[in-house]
Order: structure tokens, then sequence, then C-alpha cells
């Protein structure tokens, strides 16, 4: 698999999230994904059965240039495969008493929110 490339940084949303950790917006009276919602915006309607994966594994983005259309399955194998192992978790949480959740993400190759998501027990229960 290719490695990820984007451009920028993670486009945090400022705003409600789900329970998944994925922002939310209303419009027409519904519930819509935020992340759908700007990738719509400004580059283009996502393809007929495709749906948008976060590159930068960060559900919280926005940031267009960090998602790219590809199939539910894809989408599914994509975040089957996350970098983090159980032996990682438990490291990351011992580390958590000294270092920055900034400085343990970059030894992890992760997200900044990532490690914030494990430590709060939202992510890798």
């Amino acid at each position: 698999m290719k490695k990820a490339k984007f451009k920028g940084e993670c486009w945090l949303w400022p705003y409600s999230v789900n329970k998944d950790g994925y922002g939310h917006i209303s419009k027409d009276g519904k519930l819509i994904d935020a992340h759908k919602y700007l990738y719509e915006l400004l580059k283009g309607k996502v393809p007929y059965k495709s749906e948008l994966d976060h590159l930068c594994r960060n559900r919280g983005c926005v940031n267009p240039e960090h998602l790219e259309p590809v199939s539910h399955a894809e989408n599914c194998r994509r975040g089957s495969q996350t970098k983090l192992k159980p032996e990682d978790i438990k490291k990351i949480k011992k580390m958590s008493a000294t270092m920055t959740h900034l400085e343990i993400s970059k030894k992890f190759s992760v997200s900044r929110q990532s490690i914030s998501l494990i430590l709060s027990g939202k992510r890798w229960i």
C-alpha cells in the first residue's frame, strides 16, 4: 500500500462530534458528516457507492486533502490495519506520565489526537 500523502495539518472540527469522533453539522434539518460536507463543498461530489477515508487517521479532521473516496470494503480494510498494537497502547499509557501527547505521537507516528483519544479511553479501551 502507498504511504499516505496529504498537505498541511489536520483541520479539527471545532463544533459538535458524534460518539465515534466524527464532526457533524445540521443541513436542511438533517445531521450530516462535517468531513463529507466540506469535501463536497471544496472538491466535489463523493462518487456513488464511495465513502471518505481519512488518510491522516484522524476522525475529527475535515481537511479535504486528508480525505480519499474509496469503497466501503477498502475503507474497512484500511481501518483494520492500524499502526498500533496492544503492547504499544501499554507503552503509551506508561509514557504519558513523563511525556506530552505530542512527544508520544511522534514516537509512534500517529496524530496527537490519537494519543489523546487513547489516554481518555475513547480508543483502545
